[in-house]
């Protein structure tokens, strides 16, 4: 039986989106926060808490969308996101190295993608 992976859905209109996250080597959940700015912020879950555990740090910015989808997509093993733009367009931000920069991010994966809601999974 294949692994799940937690998912979530989020919308652009929250004022701070909360999208589930996870790194291989903690086994544990994650966050990863969009504020107001645009910017993804993890916040590692290490020792049943947030608290000094380098949270607050900046992997990613201009994540302004319509729609956030997280799963893993490459297959790596590490949740990523695929976010969906005002145009329809789906566009594919891998997680690796502990951030999305500098990942191929944003490569458009599909259009016409103007639905209400959207539910990943392994169906």
């Amino acid at each position: 039986m294949k692994k799940f992976l937690k998912q979530a859905f989020l919308t652009a209109s929250i004022a701070v989106s909360i999208i589930m996250s996870s790194e291989a080597f903690t086994r544990a959940e994650d966050l990863i926060v969009r504020d107001s700015s645009g910017n993804l912020r993890l916040y590692p879950f290490q020792n049943n808490t947030f608290y000094n555990n380098g949270g607050g740090t900046i992997v990613g910015n201009g994540f302004n969308f319509t729609n956030y989808l997280v799963a893993d997509w490459t297959g790596d093993g590490i949740p990523d996101l695929i976010v969906r733009d005002s145009s329809g367009n789906l566009r594919l931000y891998p997680f690796q190295n502990n951030t999305f920069y500098n990942n191929g991010g944003g490569t458009i994966v599909g259009n016409g993608f103007n639905f209400t809601d959207y539910f990943p999974g392994d169906w």
